[in-house]
């Protein structure tokens, strides 16, 4: 019989809890670029850009959106994105760049988004 416990995360967005968040799907692409050569084929990789992306989907309350999801993704709003998960603590700062509302006959009302920032720092 299993006996784990697992946590739930927590996201923020500027000090904002969303409490509304559903699924927080969080990618760090590390940028490096792959180099091959004619005599080694793989030699190894080269440093690029790296990013996070994240993809937050949540409810949508009665009262309207926890925060201005589309004003953020219109003004190119730095913010910072948190999530707590695991006994860390997760930071990038950037930006809002996608923002879509799903509304149906017998389903829930849901706000998708996506965020790309700076590479995760971990705390």
């Amino acid at each position: 019989m299993a006996t784990d416990q697992y946590a739930q995360g927590a996201f923020f967005l500027d000090g904002q809890l969303l409490a509304e968040s559903q699924s927080i799907d969080i990618q760090l692409d590390a940028g490096n670029q792959i180099m091959t050569t004619q005599q080694k084929g793989f030699a190894g990789v080269s440093p690029g850009s790296a990013k996070t992306s994240m993809t937050v989907k949540s409810a949508i309350p009665k009262a309207g959106l926890e925060v201005n999801l589309y004003e953020l993704a219109l003004n190119r709003t730095p913010i910072d994105a948190v999530v707590f998960a695991g006994g860390t603590t997760r930071t990038s700062r950037g930006f809002i760049m996608n923002v879509s509302e799903t509304f149906g006959v017998d389903s829930p009302s849901t706000v998708d988004f996506s965020f790309e920032g700076e590479p995760l720092t971990y705390g």
